[in-house]
């Protein structure tokens, strides 16, 4: 099998539309976390590599007392609504939402050090975040305003801390898989999904 990566999606915190990572549990049809850690350990063994898909940048689920909330880590609108992920449907001409709330960049380094609180007790070694590497997003709260600049700088920091790529980090360093891969998001990632062919 070589370097083959199986790609786990809605297999946490309560499948397709889970609740925020901010602490990491897995389903019960991979036999809960226990059997999540003896999935992994099976596959080091024939050759290929678990990678669990986990959503930073978009929320549809936020569980009570997680430690994140809409409010307080929701990006805003020019005219203070929550954001949503939304896309362009050609055959309605509307855009219609397919993602949850967007997650303020800005809270990134403290939803870090939850999510990795959770998840190093796991023994996966690499991590599907693929919105970190296609999407960038500014927020207009009026108390905490983020452009997209300074969202990008948030982001490159996330990737920094999951790829163990930090300076003077000592946390458990993960192989990192993104979407489309963004060029500040490349140097970080060990593969990259629906790479553009056709165009820069």
């Amino acid at each position: 099998l070589g370097n083959m990566t199986f790609l786990l999606k809605g297999f946490n915190n309560g499948g397709l539309n889970a609740y925020y990572p901010t602490s990491v549990k897995w389903q019960k049809v991979l036999g809960g976390n226990e059997g999540f850690n003896d999935l992994v350990e099976y596959a080091k063994t024939t050759g290929f590599e678990v990678t669990p898909d986990i959503e930073f940048m978009y929320s549809r689920n936020m569980k009570k007392f997680s430690g994140v909330s809409y409010k307080k880590d929701g990006v805003r609108t020019l005219d203070n609504r929550y954001s949503t992920k939304r896309e362009y449907i050609a055959s309605t001409q509307t855009f219609e939402r397919t993602g949850g709330v967007v997650i303020s960049s800005a809270s990134f380094d403290s939803i870090y050090e939850k999510f990795y609180a959770s998840a190093s007790e796991f023994s996966f070694t690499s991590l599907a975040v693929r919105t970190l590497g296609s999407d960038l997003n500014s927020d207009f709260d009026k108390e905490d305003y983020y452009d997209r600049e300074a969202s990008k700088d948030k982001v490159v920091n996330m990737l920094a801390n999951l790829s163990g790529k930090k300076e003077n980090s000592a946390n458990k360093a993960y192989s990192l898989v993104v979407d489309s891969g963004n060029s500040y998001a490349i140097p970080y990632a060990s593969a990259i999904l629906g790479a553009s062919l056709d165009s820069s």
